[in-house]
């Protein structure tokens, strides 16, 4: 740690960031811009095995890889001058609290953002892949290691953390000592934590999605042979019948789901029709006579089962209807 005549600079990508996936130019770009602040040691963490990423460097005098490195202990020392990191969000976090000004390369997620944040608080700054080369990462370095103001917004966050009241040890004994003296508080217990399976894993939801998408594909006319089976489906429909089974059933799953596992056979088949409505009135006087529709279905010639509907009944109230 006592390496570089005015400090070392940490470079870490975090274990998400495969150092090889880098491509060979964009190494041998930074390597560039390292060798060009000799006065500096330059620490990085690689992937394990990376024995491509040191070859490219053998050439640069002020850089050391390690596959592992404790990256918070580290930071906390006084010789540590700047940190150039993938921005995760732990890595943001410990830059804040250690005062350490910082240089961001973002590859995904929310360390595009975190990176913004540091450079809004002139706690640092962010270079995009697109941006990425010897130059920037250059300039970068110059800005963070030789303008005060990154080192000085990076000490007085690390002030503000310090000494913000209600610490988080502080917050946690306080709740351990009110959960104790208060024994049981169903008011903590979220309401999703008493949701029934169906709730928990949105079934209910997907299941809307999973019929339309059934009905989109099953009950549409390329299901049927010819335009003339297709228009008698649709006649039925729009009739008042009552059909058996639901038309529904005869659109959209007969017609697919169920001829998959029962094929259709040649039967001899009966038709029923029949009409249904009520007759409205009492033993002597008829005082309304409503037909509402009509009742079709057909079954096989050998199915000895009563009509679809049959009956009639009495009722004494007209609030009824």
């Amino acid at each position: 740690m006592n390496k570089g005549n005015r400090g070392i600079v940490l470079v870490s990508f975090g274990t998400a960031v495969y150092t090889p996936s880098f491509s060979i130019q964009n190494r041998k770009e930074m390597f560039k811009a390292f060798s060009e602040f000799p006065e500096y040691h330059f620490l990085m963490k690689i992937s394990s095995g990376d024995n491509g990423t040191i070859e490219l460097a053998k050439n640069v005098s002020n850089i050391e890889f390690l596959e592992w490195f404790p990256q918070s202990d580290l930071l906390h020392h006084s010789n540590i001058k700047a940190f150039i990191s993938h921005g995760g969000f732990n890595s943001v976090l410990e830059t804040a609290r250690t005062g350490i000004p910082a240089i961001i390369l973002p590859f995904f997620y929310d360390q595009f953002r975190n990176g913004k944040m540091l450079e809004f608080r002139e706690m640092g700054k962010i270079i995009s892949k697109k941006d990425f080369g010897k130059e920037s990462l250059k300039n970068a370095l110059k800005e963070v290691l030789y303008n005060p103001k990154y080192k000085k917004a990076a000490e007085r966050m690390k002030n503000l953390i310090a000494k913000k009241p209600n610490q988080p040890d502080e917050t946690f004994l306080k709740w351990i000592n009110f959960l104790l003296e208060q024994e049981n508080l169903p008011e903590l217990i979220p309401v999703g934590a008493k949701m029934n399976i169906i709730s928990y894993l949105s079934l209910d939801v997907f299941s809307v999605f999973i019929l339309c998408f059934i009905l989109f594909v099953c009950y549409s006319p390329s299901n049927y042979p010819t335009d003339k089976e297709w228009d008698a489906r649709l006649t039925m429909e729009r009739s008042t019948a009552i059909k058996c089974p639901w038309i529904g059933l005869h659109l959209a799953v007969d017609n697919v789901l169920i001829r998959a596992f029962r094929p259709p056979v040649v039967n001899k088949v009966v038709s029923e029709l029949g009409t249904y409505g009520f007759v409205f009135g009492n033993s002597t006087k008829v005082l309304r006579v409503h037909s509402h529709g009509h009742i079709s279905r057909s079954k096989a010639e050998d199915v000895n089962e009563g009509g679809v509907a049959v009956g009639a009944a009495a009722i004494d109230s007209v609030y009824l209807f």
